[in-house]
């Protein structure tokens, strides 16, 4: 079942966290205090960490945020884009070199 399914399913909508399935679906730009609460829920074994010292969770939010904050803007400083995605400079650097990288 894909975003969109899970997004249009009524049942979704009395869910906790559909907030975060609608930002996600409706590609809007999530804080991470709301990362911080759906993280709270999860299992140890749902909470992996990449190289990045992130979550798994907390990536992929950066990088729908991004890709969010890119029909946004067509120019960012990135001042602007650290404050946006709510990290370091260091790590906003990081994130978007992974990106880049990965095409």
């Amino acid at each position: 079942m894909c975003i969109r399914d899970r997004y249009k399913d009524d049942r979704t909508r009395i869910t906790p966290h559909f907030n975060l399935l609608e930002k996600m679906y409706l590609e809007r730009l999530i804080k991470m205090e709301e990362v911080k609460k759906f993280e709270e829920e999860l299992k140890p074994h749902q909470k992996g960490k990449t190289l990045e010292d992130y979550t798994v969770l907390q990536r992929a939010v950066h990088e729908h945020n991004v890709l969010a904050l890119s029909k946004i803007y067509t120019n960012i400083s990135f001042d602007q884009l650290t404050k946006l995605l709510q990290v370091s400079p260091d790590k906003a650097e990081l994130l978007m070199a992974s990106m880049i990288g990965e095409g």
